[in-house]
This record gives structure tokens, sequence and C-alpha cells, in this order.
């Protein structure tokens, strides 16, 4: 059984042009590599707010237990069924999520540079210049495909010539 994937192609390569893609390939790794630093950014301000958030509802819960001998394990499960630390820890989260999206664009820009590199190596051993066929199968395919098209050509019907009255 076979397994058909469509993978959406987000990078595509025109091997046709490969100087524009080349081009092309430092600005694409330079925009997004500078989204990913941008995004981490903004995850460790998200993860130092929930620290702060952590930390503000530690206190608070210690002075209003005052009383209670409460364990720090009772506290921190306290901490997290909070309205505001799960505001803050679900911002993290996405972010958390939006870093791994945009590494694993990185990441295929990379192989992407790679898969251009293999290209033009190809391209300079004139892998692209024309058509082969090997091996005694394929002197039998150009014998018949010759043949075919010197009959073909005999076979054309030829054009009559009027003649001027």
């Amino acid at each position: 059984m076979k397994i058909k994937i469509d993978f959406e192609q987000k990078f595509p390569i025109d091997r046709h042009d490969l100087a524009t893609e080349w081009d092309y390939q430092s600005e694409l790794f330079r925009h997004w590599a500078k989204r990913l630093r941008e995004k981490e950014e903004e995850l460790r301000d998200a993860n130092d707010a929930l620290n702060e958030v952590f930390a503000e509802e530690y206190e608070k819960i210690k002075e209003e237990e005052e009383n209670k001998k409460l364990t720090e394990t009772a506290i921190k499960n306290k901490i997290v069924l909070t309205e505001e630390y799960d505001k803050f820890k679900k911002i993290a989260r996405a972010l958390e999520s939006e870093v791994g999206a945009l590494k694993v664009d990185v990441q295929s820009l990379e192989m992407r540079k790679t898969a251009l590199e293999n290209l033009v190596k190809l391209h300079g051993q004139e892998y692209y210049s024309h058509p082969t066929v090997s091996g005694v199968d394929g002197d039998k395919f150009l014998a018949e495909k010759t043949n075919a098209g010197i009959k073909s050509a005999l076979n054309k019907p030829t054009k009559k010539i009027k003649k001027g009255n």
C-alpha cells in the first residue's frame, strides 16, 4: 500500500534559474532567521513575565495563608490554578510553538541551501543538458525512434504544386 503525502512546498527551487535562487537564498535565510530571533526574544520575555507572576502569586498566597502550614508543593499547586498564571502560561506556550515552527523553517532553508549546492554541481556536470539512454535497451529505443522519424518523414504527403494558367 503506497501512501501519498502532499507536503506544502514553502521554499521551492527553480532549477532553471539557479543564479536568482542563490541571490534569493541569502535574503530568505536572513528574513526567517531574524523572525526566529525576534520570537525567541518574545519567548524569553514571556517566560520572565511568567516567573514574575509566579513570584507575586507565591508571596500573595504565603501572606494570605500565613496561619496555615502549607507545603511548597501546595503553594505551587495553588499558583498554577490562578487565572493570572494560566494567562501567562498560555502566552508562553503559544510562543514556544511559534519558535518551534520557525526553527523548522530555518532548518528547511539550510536544507534548501544544500539542495542548491547540489543542483549547481549537477548543472556543472551537464546533468540536465540533454536526455541520454544507456544500455542495449537504450540503443534499441534510439534506433526505433530514428526509424520511426525517417518513416514518418517519408510518408508525409507532398504538396502539389499548382501551375499557373
